[in-house]
């Protein structure tokens, strides 16, 4: 068997592999572009809005409905389902090279969420509901420790607040009410160098 046959026969499966995914990513047929957008219902089909946005995905009585992606002329993009023309159901946005992988409910963010920075590292775990964050929140450094560590409620930081360094030792404390500093803060320094303050 020749070098060129066994490299012909990859190229072949490759293709097969890609073209079979690339059927199977959308389950309904093709929408007809003799009919209007607006009519477009239980299909597939690449829609570009005026400001050349673009959507690639299922429709439904002529809104986006089911999977689709969208690509924004700002470079960012979300990747995953739709209800009646709004973000619903299991999402990634990317911006900037940065993910934000959660859920949305009718348009808006509800349940963990989690954020990838441009090299995939773990870069924040945070949960909303009704659309404002909620609950606790954990920031982290390039290395995977601990950078940031708090609550929300409604939506405003509440309650402590800790800061860490790369190697896990605190340097900041500071207390929240109403997404603003309420009471008493440390910061640490080099050499166990310490400011305490009240507000």
């Amino acid at each position: 068997n020749s070098p060129m046959r066994h490299l012909t026969t990859f190229i072949c499966l490759t293709l097969a592999v890609l073209l079979g995914g690339a059927g199977e990513s959308f389950a309904l047929p093709k929408c007809p572009s003799y009919v209007s957008p607006s009519n477009w219902t239980n299909c597939f089909a690449t829609w570009f809005a005026p400001n050349g946005d673009k959507y690639v995905g299922e429709w439904k009585d002529g809104k986006k409905h089911g999977q689709g992606t969208d690509s924004y002329t700002t470079g960012e993009k979300y990747v995953g389902g739709y209800k009646d023309g709004k973000k619903h159901g299991q999402g990634t946005d990317t911006s900037y090279g940065r993910k934000y992988v959660g859920e949305y409910k009718d348009g808006i963010k509800e349940g963990s969420w989690v954020v990838y920075d441009h090299n995939g590292q773990l870069s924040s775990k945070n949960t909303y509901k009704d659309g404002k964050e909620e609950g606790l929140y954990e920031g982290y450094h390039d290395n995977g420790q601990l950078f940031l560590k708090g609550k929300f409620k409604d939506g405003k930081e509440v309650g402590l607040w800790k800061g860490y360094h790369p190697n896990g030792e605190i340097y900041l404390k500071e207390n929240f009410k109403d997404g603003k500093l309420h009471g008493s803060w440390e910061r640490y320094g080099a050499e166990n160098y310490c400011m305490i303050g009240q507000l």
